[in-house]
């Protein structure tokens, strides 16, 4: 992201270099998926689908965990994810509802 864009924020590109590629990658993923997702909710969403708690993700973000419980609802608000669904299962179940919505748009053989 360029230094002189409006979201450009060291402290967050540095937090977010050090939890590495796979936490990176799943959170580029979860954006592919849900275009409406911004780059922070969606590294806040990779780390709690990992298992970590708001909390723990709080102190690896430099983030309030009150912060941490917005973006973890405004991910599930705009992934239309049902509440009870744990984060651990978020990508899987955002993945599969695509994937359906794929298949029902492809003509039927009859």
């Amino acid at each position: 992201m360029p230094q002189n864009s409006p979201q450009f924020d060291p402290i967050w590109e540095k937090q977010i270099a050090l939890l590495g590629p796979e936490i990176d990658e799943r959170a580029r993923l979860l954006r592919e998926l849900c275009s409406d997702i911004p780059a922070r909710e969606s590294h806040v969403a990779a780390l709690a689908e990992k298992g970590f708690d708001n909390g723990h993700i709080a102190e690896r973000l430099v983030i309030s965990p009150t912060t941490v419980d917005n973006h973890t609802s405004h991910v599930r608000h705009k992934a239309n994810v049902p509440r009870n669904l744990k984060f651990r299962k978020l990508i899987k179940f955002v993945e599969e509802r695509e994937k359906q919505k794929i298949e029902a748009a492809i003509p039927k053989d009859t």
